[in-house]
């Protein structure tokens, strides 16, 4: 393909906003806790059409905000150094069990960002609306499911814990974005 010479193109470095886990952390954080509040207004009032359009948007935002965390996060988090990495290994963010048995399994942000990603199912536990058929989240935990090898595994994420995680992510050489 032959060019023009009046063609000119800008570069942009999608680091800055692709990898920026700080909003869709807040927003994810958001999401849970306006759950409850969100459905008893509907309740309340009889909003059918917010209803309807809210109970899906809310489950699909919850999951698409946890992958993009989960792959933005990994993305940095394979550079990090020994004391980066042993530090990161300090912070909680669940608990991890393999079959039915061993829950006692603290779950790191590197290890939760990996079984989001390879998860089978994801799950939130839901209370019923009084007097409505609504359901909202009822708490700050999704456990999620999944399989390594022949292995079954679940995790038990906390949301506040892993969002606070995300945002203070550890920059690796100013990788992904400094901070101000």
């Amino acid at each position: 393909m032959k060019r023009s010479r009046r063609e000119t193109f800008e570069t942009h470095k999608p680091v800055e906003f692709v990898l920026d886990v700080g909003g869709p952390a807040c927003e994810l954080l958001a999401l849970f806790l306006a759950d409850k509040p969100v459905h008893a207004l509907v309740a309340k009032h009889g909003f059918p059409a917010i209803a309807q359009e809210y109970a899906g948007y809310r489950e699909e935002r919850i999951l698409k905000l946890l992958i993009e965390i989960a792959t933005s996060y990994r993305l940095v988090s394979w550079r990090l150094s020994p004391e980066q990495r042993a530090k990161e290994q300090n912070v909680q963010v669940g608990l991890r069990g393999i079959g039915d048995d061993d829950w006692d399994m603290s779950l790191s942000m590197h290890e939760a960002c990996n079984k989001i990603i390879h998860a089978d199912e994801f799950m939130f536990e839901t209370r019923k609306v009084r007097r409505a058929a609504l359901t909202y989240i009822r708490d700050d935990t999704i456990l999620a499911t999944g399989t390594k090898g022949r292995q079954h595994w679940t995790i038990s994420l906390w949301i506040a814990e892993f969002c606070e995680a995300a945002i203070d992510m550890p920059l690796v050489d100013g990788f992904p974005f400094p901070r101000t």
